[in-house]
């Protein structure tokens, strides 16, 4: 049984201005000296576009629909350029199913976890969303996911490393685990690999204290097996095949 419909059909395709890319993962020869300090991809999108998915997002709220496809009505000249999705994806609260299919997304917001009825995620073919938030994790009713796994932090096929943290900070306010206001000079950010629905996905985790550390879940087997702060030495260990 298939867990998504087909891919778009093949009109949606071509509107689409051309798959996201980036050479994060190049060479991918199996050696730590192939490898340089990976960082997070820029995540502004144009003023007016993020005003159009802003209006998007607030419509499907408003009518309470339970898919959320902004590739179909955004078209693909302007999905191609939105990078981030807003915080106010938390209002739509009746989504079941969202469909990020081709985007060139490079971040998801922690807000996702908001959506108690989203069952089905599938941003397959986003080539530039290499990490979630830990928030994805706590989506109750997440059970089915269609994600480009060889394009993620960690992945068993090149192995990457993660990015550095916390020299490469990124925006927090809340704790990931228990959602307290964060002080800017006291959070701790962390890496781990957990199953997500279906995949294996790379989280960045935000805490307030080493408590709610201590409450997160063991890595998924075969992933970095801790916690971690990112950087050349965050590789996943060698699959016993590839020994």
């Amino acid at each position: 049984m298939k867990l998504f419909s087909c891919n778009p059909p093949i009109e949606e395709i071509r509107q689409l201005s051309a798959y996201a890319s980036c050479d994060c993962f190049q060479p991918p020869e199996d050696s730590p000296a192939k490898w340089k300090e990976l960082s997070f991809h820029d995540d502004t999108t144009p003023p007016e576009v993020a005003t159009e998915v802003e209006k998007l997002v607030a419509f499907t709220a408003e009518r309470g629909l339970e898919e959320f496809v902004p590739r179909k009505e955004l078209g693909g000249q302007v999905w191609a350029q939105v990078k981030r999705l807003p915080p106010l994806i938390g209002l739509m609260s009746r989504v079941t199913r969202m469909e990020l299919y081709g985007s060139h997304l490079v971040a998801i917001p922690r807000e996702i976890m908001l959506l108690t009825r989203l069952a089905e995620f599938d941003p397959y073919t986003s080539y530039r969303l290499h990490w979630f938030p830990y928030e994805l994790a706590r989506c109750p009713s997440l059970r089915k996911s269609r994600i480009s796994t060889r394009a993620l932090y960690g992945n068993r096929t090149f192995r990457p490393p993660f990015p550095r943290l916390p020299d490469h900070t990124v925006a927090a306010t809340f704790c990931s685990v228990c959602d307290t206001r964060l002080e800017r000079e006291r959070f701790m950010q962390r890496w781990i690999s957990l199953w997500v629905a279906t995949d294996v996905v790379p989280l960045l985790v935000q805490t307030c204290s080493k408590t709610c550390l201590a409450k997160l879940p063991a890595p998924a087997v075969g992933s970095v097996p801790r916690l971690h702060k990112g950087g050349l030495g965050s590789r996943p260990p060698k699959s016993r095949g590839s020994m």
